[in-house]
């Protein structure tokens, strides 16, 4: 778990910290990474992770300016579709400007809390990242690690990794986003042996497989995407999603 707040008032920050690491100290649950930062600029930079383990806490009022954070948080939003975002406010009267933002934070904590509630906010959202990251011990999530990213999201969830135009750039497709990271087709298929390369510019989840082209040698995924395969592949894709639909028939995903 990562923990990102960002927080211009240094008394707030030694209050947000002081919480933050009760919390953690309490119920044994690790951060990897626990982070201040007084300008958003700084928190965007700094950032080179994405997934289920990333949590921010972003004051809506950084320098007075509630609109430069909301821009902040749709940019860790846009590129992480995954990380949980929360906001901390005085101003409880922001939340429909939250809204119209469409960042979807799972919470907008109010600073004027009693202490015991706020600790208690603060909690719940901290379990709620350790709870979606207790898949590390098994087999149930996509971790991707290389010097420039780790990535970690629900193995359900992911669709498709493609190659983008740029070298050593690819496209990760879930059924909640795209993450853009660094890497090779290679170095995915290296990181998690369960993915199947239906052609070379593309590595597929055989269990989000829905239907396959032979003709066109296209396939559609649960959520609509498509993608293309290599002539000497329909048959090794067809094959493996038949298990896949085999085996997973009747689980509730």
């Amino acid at each position: 778990m990562n923990i990102f707040v960002l927080e211009d008032v240094i008394r707030q920050q030694l209050h947000m910290e002081t919480v933050i690491e009760k919390v953690l100290n309490q119920n044994n649950w690790f951060c990897n990474q626990l982070e201040f930062f007084g300008r958003g600029e700084q928190l965007l930079d700094h950032v080179n992770e994405k997934g289920s383990h990333q949590l921010f806490f972003l004051d809506i009022e950084i320098h007075q300016n509630k609109i430069k954070v909301l821009e902040i948080a749709k940019s860790i939003r846009e590129n992480d579709p995954y990380a949980t975002i929360i906001f901390v406010s005085n101003h409880v009267e922001l939340i429909p400007l939250v809204f119209k933002y469409q960042i979807k934070a799972l919470d907008l904590i109010n600073k004027k809390l009693a202490y015991e509630e706020f600790e208690e906010r603060i909690y719940a959202t901290i379990k709620h990242v350790q709870n979606n990251n207790n898949c590390d011990l098994s087999d149930e999530c996509f971790i991707f690690d290389s010097k420039q990213a780790h990535i970690h999201i629900p193995y359900y969830q992911l669709l498709f990794v493609d190659t983008s135009g740029a070298s050593h750039n690819l496209i990760l497709h879930s059924l909640y986003g795209q993450i853009e990271i660094k890497g090779t087709l290679l170095q995915v298929l290296e990181s998690e042996p369960r993915l199947f390369r239906c052609h070379r510019s593309f590595v597929i989840n055989l269990s989000n497989v829905v239907s396959i082209d032979k003709q066109n040698r296209i396939i559609t995924f649960k959520n609509g995407s498509k993608c293309d395969i290599s002539r000497d592949k329909v048959k090794e894709v067809i094959k493996g999603r038949t298990y896949y639909s085999c085996f997973f028939q009747g689980k509730d995903y």
